[in-house]
This record gives structure tokens, C-alpha cells and sequence, in this order.
């Protein structure tokens, strides 16, 4: 059985209720569980829960450690345009951060251009 996710309409809200519907949304499509968004807010599940709903005031603190952990920008939760099948193709494209480097690629040994010495 497919699941269809309705999501309000964002046009007239306020920046952080776009906020608060797009982590929503992000959570959902990516299967993400509450209680490890929670976990790195330093906050008891249900507290988060309460958080996730439209008019809950956010810290600016908050917002960034969540779009950190999601692997998002602030740009992203606060877009009014953002859909799911973009949340898809953010997530296909993103660089692991599981190196240790924060997701930086570089190259190893070797792997200069031949004009890097001139």
C-alpha cells in the first residue's frame, strides 16, 4: 500500500512554520526516526513531537542543528517550493558524512593536475 503525504499549504506561512512543515515532510520521506532528531536536540521524544507541530517557536539553535543532522541548509527547510521528490534528490546527491573529513572530498596522494607544480 502507497501513502500519500498532504502537507499544508506553505505559501502565506511564516518562515518558521515552513520550517517546521519541510523537517516534517524531510522526516517522513527519508524514514528518519523522531527519537534520533530528538536525541541530538538533547530533547525527550514527545518533546519533540510537540515541536513539530505549526506555531511551535523554535530556537535558531535548534533549527540548525536539525538541518546539520538532516543535511540540509536553513534555505532548504525555509523553502516554500520544497517537495518531496526534491527532499528524494537532495538525499541521492548528498556527500557521505561518514569519513570524518564532514563530508569533504579529497583526493589521495597522486592525484594532483600536472599544472599544480608550475
Amino acid at each position: 500500500m502507497t501513502a500519500t503525504i498532504t502537507m499544508p499549504s506553505t505559501a502565506s506561512m511564516a518562515a518558521g512554520d515552513v520550517a517546521i512543515t519541510n523537517i516534517n515532510m524531510i522526516i517522513s520521506v527519508r524514514h528518519i526516526p523522531k527519537k534520533d532528531v530528538a536525541a541530538i536536540l538533547g530533547k525527550f521524544p514527545q518533546s519533540f513531537s510537540r515541536m513539530l507541530k505549526i506555531g511551535y517557536p523554535w530556537t535558531f539553535d535548534d533549527m540548525v542543528k536539525v538541518a546539520n543532522y538532516l543535511g540540509v541548509t536553513l534555505n532548504d527547510l525555509t523553502d516554500v517550493n520544497l517537495t518531496a521528490a526534491k527532499v528524494l534528490q537532495m538525499q541521492k546527491t548528498a556527500v557521505p558524512d561518514d569519513s570524518g573529513n564532514g563530508g569533504q572530498l579529497v583526493a589521495g596522494h597522486g592525484f594532483e593536475p600536472w599544472t599544480s607544480g608550475l
